[in-house]
């Protein structure tokens, strides 16, 4: 793991965005096009089942852009056989998350892609019974090779299979960062590294124990802390070349499990 020192780091090109109008809007690909409306009562998201596509214990959705304000929450709900909520953003933006995202499906494991960049605030936090994922992968791919791309010009194959890795087109991928309150200073990783929490959290970002907090994307930085070391009880970290399988000789792809 390459650990640095960032003072003030900010020149990440789409940190520049967070402060854009925060929204969630479908991108009318798996269910209607639809603006979400805020509730005026609990500052929440209804992003119900009809609004997405359901496949066997998968229910996939498909957003435009999806980006929370702080006291906001986006929350997710369907059927109780939903195993996995699988969310793309597809509008060429960045998601600035500064609320909470909620799957209020008991157990129901949820992954958010959008290979544009994801930003997490100092008050973004997480409501699951199940394991989160964010990664800024180009697809998710199930094990029997069906895959759930992030670019609509690229057709997708919507299947029961069960997840099985997320995988990357060329060797520009977008960050994750995330914002915390901590005092051990930023972590940066190389490029091209996963950085996942097991039985640990950074503050903001906690799952129950014994699920997975995992974070895959060109680079992870977190900054003003983002995590105290006594909260976390393992910390893994993987170059691409312990967790990806290659494609062929002069293929740009590869896959992250």
């Amino acid at each position: 793991m390459k650990v640095t020192t960032l003072f003030n780091y900010c020149t990440l090109y789409w940190l520049s965005t967070s402060v854009a109008l925060a929204e969630i809007v479908s991108d009318g690909t798996l269910g209607a096009a639809h603006k979400l409306s805020l509730s005026n009562e609990t500052q929440a998201y209804a992003i119900t089942q009809d609004l997405g596509k359901t496949v066997g214990n998968h229910l996939f959705h498909s957003f435009q852009t999806f980006n929370l304000a702080q006291g906001e929450t986006a929350v997710f709900s369907g059927a109780a056989h939903v195993e996995n909520v699988i969310s793309r953003v597809t509008g060429g933006s960045p998601s600035n998350i500064n609320g909470m995202i909620k799957n209020s499906i008991p157990g129901a494991n949820t992954y958010l892609l959008n290979p544009s960049g994801i930003f997490f605030g100092e008050h973004a936090s997480l409501d699951m019974s199940g394991s989160f994922h964010a990664s800024t992968a180009n697809y998710l791919q199930m094990e029997d090779g069906a895959r759930f791309y992030t670019d609509l010009q690229t057709n997708s194959s919507l299947s029961i299979s069960p997840t099985d890795k997320f995988g990357f087109l060329g060797t520009n991928s977008a960050p994750i960062e995330i914002r915390g309150g901590g005092d051990l200073g930023s972590i940066r990783l190389s490029k091209e590294e996963s950085l996942q929490y097991r039985r640990g959290y950074i503050p903001q970002l906690a799952v129950n124990s014994g699920k997975a907090l995992s974070l895959i994307a060109g680079d992870i930085v977190l900054t003003q802390g983002g995590y105290h070391q006594a909260e976390i009880y393992e910390l893994e970290t993987k170059t691409v070349q312990q967790v990806v399988d290659f494609l062929p000789e002069n293929s740009e792809e590869l896959f992250c499990l």
